[in-house]
């Protein structure tokens, strides 16, 4: 697929972007490559982002462009989800891990719109995106919002955050959400471990949202993501297998349909065939049910 016909930002939404060069100074942020979320910025068609996050974005797209309609789809589920969980479930707080910059509607949009009292605690690991959180996505009076910085490769820090308790009440169920985030913990991370970890921590009735880019629906995507880690971004991507995937959820009870590709998962209304195959990533939501630990 040619750069020209991808749906990147244009000149004059590059002279828009909010992310100043002085403002990454201060945060720490290095610019002078590619980073994993401003890189997911472009895709979504966002400002928050630099030349060089395009030029990445450029190169993967050309390879696989459904990496751009994977992002739009894989926001549109988290909103479906968050929706059903809270009008279905009564769930009035969620943990987002690995948020990426504000887009709205953000999750706590999603279920304020529906349940005002609602609590949402942000966590990312880039020191930008906090930023932009608590600067952005902010809260109704009847709810709560946080944000804060802890990387999803240590998860007992997020558990045990000051942060995350000041918000949050473990006595109550909560929704950790994790949408196309582990795809950025290679093998050597550990990620089974570090989901069992955030499992473990959960309150009984809690549910696991989880969403992640696989290589079962075209072997270019194998070549795309080595064309990501080729970039020099600072978080390169794995794909994984379905088996592997469903994996994540183990000791959860899997709401229906399981673990399947976005646009199956309780759709609105069904989509093409067509719109269907540029979607490469499986979702699934898992509920920790009372009397499991």
């Amino acid at each position: 697929m040619p750069h020209k016909r991808m749906p990147l930002m244009t000149s004059s939404r590059a002279e828009a972007t909010t992310t100043d060069d002085a403002t990454c100074r201060m945060q720490g942020v290095d610019i002078g490559r590619p980073s994993s979320a401003r890189l997911y910025d472009v895709l979504l068609n966002g400002k928050n982002n630099y030349e060089i996050d395009r030029r990445a974005a450029a190169e993967i797209t050309s390879v696989a462009p459904e990496f751009i309609p994977s992002a739009a789809a894989n926001r549109e589920w988290r909103r479906r989800v968050v929706h059903h969980l809270v009008a279905r479930a009564d769930i009035r707080q969620f943990l987002d891990i690995g948020i990426g910059f504000p887009a709205e509607p953000d999750l706590h949009q999603t279920a304020q719109r529906f349940a005002p009292e609602t609590r949402v605690v942000y966590v990312d690991h880039d020191p930008l995106v906090v930023a932009h959180a608590q600067a952005l996505m902010t809260s109704n009076t009847a709810g709560a919002v946080t944000s804060m910085r802890a990387d999803l490769r240590n998860p007992r820090a997020v558990l045990n955050s000051a942060e995350l308790h000041r918000t949050l009440d473990f006595t109550r169920p909560v929704a950790l959400v994790l949408t196309a985030i582990v795809d950025y913990l290679t093998d050597t991370d550990d990620p089974h471990h570090h989901l069992a970890t955030l499992r473990d921590g959960l309150p009984p009735g809690s549910y696991l949202v989880l969403s992640h880019h696989s290589a079962d629906f075209s072997p270019r995507a194998h070549t795309a993501a080595a064309v990501y880690a080729a970039t020099d971004i600072d978080a390169p991507m794995t794909m994984r297998t379905h088996e592997e995937i469903a994996r994540f959820f183990t000791g959860l009870e899997m709401l229906d349909p399981g673990v399947v590709r976005l646009p199956y998962w309780r759709p609105h209304m069904p989509l093409p065939r067509r719109r269907i195959a540029q979607i490469w990533l499986y979702g699934g939501v898992g509920h920790k049910t009372v009397g499991r630990h």
